[in-house]
């Protein structure tokens, strides 16, 4: 068994692209998320309570070792108010919303994914500013969160380096 030291990992103070994973349950969604956070320069991740361990092996193992490169922080509603202050908070969402290409992502953001079976929490949409639509003209209902997430993420960051 090797131990190496795990230094930690901090929010910045005025953060310009953060994500809120809203009770994820799926591993492997979760860990696919932060290895695609880390790829397209997420700052942190927030994790409501009830979101799976993100130490639990099977989303450190879809992790790749993102859990190294990124702040990840158990947080509720109103800790987020205070841990996203300066960023719009986009909800992303099924039915209605801005397309995601539509919307000004090049500022600070806050992007809110939500629980693969029951979709974002009251809570969470009470705090969100805006709603975000990924456009889907083919024949499927939804994304899973994971899909959602690293579609949003893309989108940011080509906006971002355009």
């Amino acid at each position: 068994l090797l131990v190496l030291p795990f230094s930690d990992l901090v929010l910045p103070t005025k953060p310009d692209l953060l994500m809120v994973l809203d009770e994820i349950k799926d591993p492997g969604n979760f860990g696919t998320i932060l290895r695609s956070a880390v790829a397209f320069g997420l700052q942190g991740i927030l994790y409501t309570p009830g979101s799976v361990d993100p130490y639990s092996p099977k989303v450190v193992r879809s992790g790749m070792g993102a859990h190294f490169r990124i702040p990840l922080v158990q947080a509720d509603p109103d800790e987020i108010v205070t841990l996203t202050a300066g960023t719009t908070l986009y909800l992303a969402e099924v039915q209605q919303g801005i397309p995601c290409w539509q919307a000004d992502l090049s500022k600070p953001v806050t992007f809110i994914i939500g629980n693969e079976a029951h979709g974002v929490s009251q809570a969470m949409r009470n705090l969100s500013h805006k709603n975000l639509l990924i456009p889907m003209p083919g024949d499927m209902e939804s994304l899973n969160a994971a899909m959602s997430a690293n579609i949003l993420l893309y989108e940011a960051a080509r906006q971002r380096n355009a």
